[in-house]
């Protein structure tokens, strides 16, 4: 398991979520290694290193949890799937105003397994992501490619939410079909499978050697870390 690379303080019920409070570093000025899109990866081999590079600029304020079940029960939505695709997503803050503009992506999941919401299985749900400056769908594409397994935990929404420190929503319809809800994961709600079989959370940096069914509710693999944990 890989400690936070990040300092993460604890916040409201809300900031469990991508809607609570956010942090993204780096609006006015871009290191030039962001800016070179990771090597492109085949089907189904998701690297931690390229998923790590892409949140390296957001901090979330979020609570830990204790258990997968109390996460779920903080959840509108529980279910696994695999990655169809990634698109641009909505924009938050003030068009063409790069101080403020929030960009982020919309992970299409096909889901496999439905725990908890509305969700039937085979369907597709799109899952919602900030994206810090020149970050875009095509890096996500790359870092996480068609055929990734995932599980997430989700508020589940038929509107974009409101950006950090509430700012307004710019094409809000953005990477997602008309009327298609948006699902919103909770900060350690985002599990992605690596090509080694592992877990890994983008969110929270956290990195376990347990199988996907590890991270569903009743199971012990946590996207957040433990008292005692390093």
């Amino acid at each position: 398991m890989h400690a936070r690379s990040k300092t993460w303080t604890g916040a409201s019920l809300a900031a469990l979520f991508l809607v609570g409070s956010i942090g993204l570093s780096g609006c006015t000025a871009t290191d030039p290694a962001d800016k070179a899109a990771p090597t492109p990866a085949t089907a189904a081999s998701a690297s931690a290193d390229e998923l790590r590079a892409l949140v390296r600029d957001i901090s979330f304020d979020y609570n830990d949890v204790q258990s997968n079940d109390e996460l779920a029960d903080l959840s509108d939505a529980v279910f696994a799937g695999s990655v169809l695709g990634v698109a641009d997503g909505p924009q938050f803050g003030k068009a063409g105003d790069g101080l403020t503009e929030i960009r982020s992506v919309v992970v299409e999941v096909r889901t496999s397994e439905v725990v908890k919401g509305s969700l039937k299985v085979g369907e597709s749900a799109y899952v919602v992501l900030y994206a810090p400056v020149d970050v875009n769908a095509a890096r996500w594409s790359a870092a996480l490619p068609s055929g990734t397994n995932v599980i997430v935990y989700a508020t589940e929404s038929t509107a974009a939410p409101r950006g950090s420190n509430g700012l307004d929503t710019i094409d809000s319809t953005k990477g997602r079909p008309k009327g298609a809800a948006l699902y919103v994961p909770a900060v350690q709600g985002f599990a992605v499978e690596l090509s080694d079989g592992s877990l890994y959370w983008p969110l929270t940096d956290v990195a376990r050697d347990d199988e996907l069914a590890a991270a569903m509710p009743g199971g012990e693999a946590l996207g957040n870390t433990l008292p005692g944990e390093e």
